[in-house]
């Protein structure tokens, strides 16, 4: 039985966001599709070529975070 895959399935599975099943099911029929195969590399090389960029979140924001964190488990022990 062939299953139909769209794009997405293809940039779930560049993302690595499929479970073992199903990136088994669209490997085994990438094997057999080469429109498919053609369109998961045209996908891989798109993330490559996406720039490598890190988010950091400032002090202040951390701080923020650190001490909602610090409030709220105080009013879970107190209450």
């Amino acid at each position: 039985m062939t299953q139909d895959f769209t794009q997405l399935d293809l940039v779930r599975l560049v993302y690595n966001e499929t479970n073992d099943f199903e990136s088994r099911t669209i490997r085994s029929e990438m094997k057999g599709n080469w429109s498919m195969k053609e369109e998961y590399k045209e996908l891989m090389a798109a993330k490559k070529a996406l720039p490598k960029v890190t988010f950091s979140p400032s002090n202040e924001v951390l701080n923020s975070i650190l001490q909602y964190s610090q409030s709220t488990a105080l009013e879970t022990s107190v209450g």
